[in-house]
């Protein structure tokens, strides 16, 4: 009987056993830049001199094959095709550690700080054995950065009276493409608001929420309720469109209670996650003890997005209870929405009522001086110097969102960085997009958010509100759905109205998608992006 074959895995094993390492590891002393700092620095300086290199380029290329491929199991294909496929080799080994080389700093950052487990567990199903893991980014004299792995083997197997073949390892500046991804990153964590924490911003207080005509009546009633809860205003609604600082006075009320009176016990949370709450304990058989949460030894009740409730009867009929119990025991209530009561759909009359007989204060569109002085405040929060004439210029284009305003001064605080390169009016005109001389005075409505994801896809307006399953219509209509959700507040069952679907299911299930399709995949990121500014 034919003994069996030995898997790829056991050759790389066999190989590490057998592996020639005092040959290997012996480099000329020509090739000494290749290691800025030596593996055995902390040897005597006679022991340090560079051994010769004879040899091993080809056990180190299958070794980084087969570390590259266990690591397919732990990681999302676009992740290993934008860290790891053309970026990342393993350019040293010994008994104890591996050293891998990448193509810029920025890649070694997020390696090490992302995917540095991954990248031990798919070295000992590869090995056996844990080893010690260590990082080096590379510069070529006469290539540039994006020269892939094969350029460096090649380079080190150059003669030793080669020229022009020394490799520098440092921290290199980062590269334009960096830049640009990492500031897309930055500005779609600001943008997304998909992933509320129920945890209380200490960073969000009343001192640094910049008061201004829009929004003096809504800060005035905040802080009254924090003062003296439960008394004044039993219960407070705040509405305006998202992104004007409706939650930023919810956490700062909660951050003034929590410091003036901390023996108060606040229950804070968004009304999507309270519905999950309920779902999970309704599945466990254990309704009892959500209701008791919500409503035992609870002194203040925050409840983010309200307007969610639509169309959720169970979580409507728990609300209801609660909202009775808790104002029959004069605990204060809090809660936020896009919408005045009478607007929101799908809703119980009873727990319209109910809002209805809170404080309604709307937030509005903040005028152009309190648009500059949030961003002055916004820029001194980040140490981040902006001239005052390109606050203006930020504050002139952009008027519907506080959020939108941020996110432009964390675009040009990542850029700059990232670059090093300052910043003035003619980089932030082109990098933000901005033009101070076109009046925008559009209102992003829902078709015409569907018809600017149909321009940029290049899709027909019918096909995205058809039924066709073609790939890239069924990734427009995502888009759609996700953008509509994100920047109009609409109800799940609004937008499968809107679609022609049959109930909120199917919206809910392609939002959902887009979600994550934003954290695994940073060129549809940037995508999202650029749709979002044509609107």
């Amino acid at each position: 009987m034919l003994p069996t074959p030995p898997t790829k895995n056991q050759l790389v094993r066999q190989m590490t056993q057998k592996f020639p390492f005092d040959q290997f590891l012996k480099w000329e002393e020509e090739n000494t830049t290749l290691l800025k700092a030596p593996l055995n620095q902390n040897k005597p300086a006679a022991e340090q001199q560079p051994p010769k290199v004879d040899g091993g380029f080809e056990e180190l290329k299958l070794l980084g094959h087969e570390i590259k491929e266990a690591l397919k199991n732990y990681i999302t294909s676009a992740q290993f095709s934008s860290y790891f496929s053309d970026t990342f080799q393993v350019t040293n080994f010994d008994s104890q550690n591996i050293e891998f080389t990448v193509t810029t700093a920025f890649i070694k950052r997020v390696i090490e700080t992302q995917f540095l487990d991954d990248l031990k567990k798919s070295i000992l199903d590869v090995l056996g054995r844990p080893y010690e893991v260590s990082f080096k980014t590379f510069q070529a004299k006469t290539q540039s950065l994006s020269s892939n792995n094969e350029n460096i083997l090649k380079e080190l197997k150059k003669p030793s009276n080669a020229k022009d073949n020394t490799f520098i390892i440092s921290e290199l500046t980062t590269t334009k493409s960096d830049a640009d991804y990492i500031v897309a990153s930055k500005t779609l964590d600001h943008f997304d608001n998909s992933n509320k924490s129920n945890k209380i911003d200490s960073n969000k207080s009343f001192q640094n929420f910049v008061v201004g005509p829009s929004n003096n009546l809504a800060n005035a009633s905040a802080m009254a309720v924090a003062r003296d809860p439960g008394m004044v205003y039993p219960s407070l609604y705040i509405y305006g469109n998202s992104g004007l600082g409706k939650t930023h006075l919810i956490h700062a009320i909660a951050n003034h209670i929590i410091q003036h009176r901390p023996h108060l016990k606040i229950r804070f949370t968004s009304c999507t996650n309270m519905m999950n709450e309920y779902v999970e304990s309704t599945l466990k058989n254990k309704r009892l003890d959500f209701y008791r949460e919500y409503t035992q030894s609870v002194d203040i009740l925050i409840i983010d997005d309200i307007h969610d409730l639509s169309g959720k009867t169970q979580t409507q009929e728990q609300f209801f209870h609660i909202f009775n119990d808790l104002s029959n025991q004069k605990k204060q209530l809090i809660f936020t929405s896009d919408k005045t009561p009478k607007e929101i759909a799908g809703i119980e009359e009873r727990i319209r009522t109910r809002l209805s007989s809170s404080l309604s204060v709307e937030i509005q569109q903040p005028d152009l001086e309190t648009r500059i002085a949030i961003l002055k405040t916004k820029a001194q929060e980040k140490d981040f110097f902006v001239s005052d004439e390109i606050l203006a210029l930020i504050a002139k284009c952009v008027k519907t969102s506080v959020r939108e305003l941020e996110g432009n001064l964390i675009q040009l605080k990542a850029y700059y960085d990232l670059t090093n390169v300052d910043i003035d009016m003619e980089l932030a005109r082109e990098y933000l997009k901005l033009d101070e001389h076109i009046e925008s005075n559009k209102l992003i409505s829902v078709d015409s958010i569907t018809k600017t994801v149909a321009h940029y896809y290049k899709i027909p307006l019918g096909d995205i509100r058809g039924k066709s399953k073609t790939k890239d219509i069924v990734l427009a209509r995502q888009v759609a759905m996700y953008l509509i959700h994100q920047h109009l507040r609409k109800t799940l069952t609004e937008i499968a109205h809107f679609f022609g679907k049959k109930d909120h299911t199917t919206p809910m299930y392609n939002i959902d998608l887009v979600k994550k399709k934003l954290k695994s995949d940073q060129t549809f990121a940037q995508q999202l992006l650029e749709i979002e500014k044509m609107l």
